[in-house]
C-alpha cells in the first residue's frame, strides 16, 4: 500500500509486495505509483475519477503536474510514463437503480511490432491488432485509446 506520505510509501515497498493499491488517486500519489511500478513492483491498481477513459490520462497529467518534479517535465515524458505504467483501463456506469456495470475496457500501451493498418502492438504480455489512419514506426511505445472488440483496438487517439 502506498499513503499519501511519501515515508510511508518507501517504507511499504521495502517489504517487496506483490501488489501495490492506491485506493483512489486524487492527486500527487499517482507519481508515487508510478514510480514505484518503473522500479519492478508491478501489479499497480488505482481508481481514478474522469467521465469516460479517454479522459484519464488527461486526468494523470492534471495529477503528475500537482508534484514539483514533473512541473519541469514534457507532456510528451508524462505521456510515455503513463504508457509503460498503466496497460488497461476500465470505466464503471451506474443504472438508475444504482448497481455498477462494466462500460468500456482499453487497452493503454505497447510497443509497435508491426506497421501497417492494422498495426500490432506488444506490451510483453499479448499482442493485439490496432486500426489507425496514423503512421506508426516499428519500435515505437504508443498510448492508444479506444474500444477493444476481438483482440482489436479501433484507435481513437494515439499518444
Amino acid at each position: 500500500m502506498i499513503s499519501n506520505g511519501p515515508t510511508y510509501g518507501r517504507a511499504a515497498l521495502r517489504q517487496r509486495p506483490d501488489a501495490l493499491t492506491v485506493g483512489e488517486a486524487r492527486g500527487a500519489e499517482v507519481f508515487d505509483l508510478l514510480k514505484a511500478m518503473w522500479t519492478g513492483h508491478g501489479n499497480g491498481l488505482t481508481s481514478i475519477h474522469a467521465e469516460s477513459l479517454s479522459e484519464v490520462s488527461d486526468r494523470i497529467r492534471m495529477m503528475l503536474q500537482e508534484t514539483a518534479f514533473t512541473t519541469q517535465v514534457g507532456e510528451e515524458t508524462i505521456a510515455m510514463w503513463i504508457a509503460k505504467a498503466f496497460h488497461l483501463g476500465i470505466t464503471l456506469r451506474m443504472t438508475e437503480t444504482g448497481r455498477r456495470y462494466v462500460h468500456e475496457i482499453v487497452e493503454f500501451t505497447g510497443t509497435v511490432v508491426q506497421p501497417g493498418n492494422p498495426a500490432k502492438l506488444d506490451n510483453g504480455k499479448k499482442t493485439v491488432s490496432v486500426v489507425t489512419n496514423e503512421s506508426l514506426s516499428l519500435g515505437e511505445e504508443v498510448t492508444v485509446r479506444g474500444p477493444i472488440s476481438e483482440g482489436r483496438i479501433d484507435a481513437e487517439t494515439i499518444l
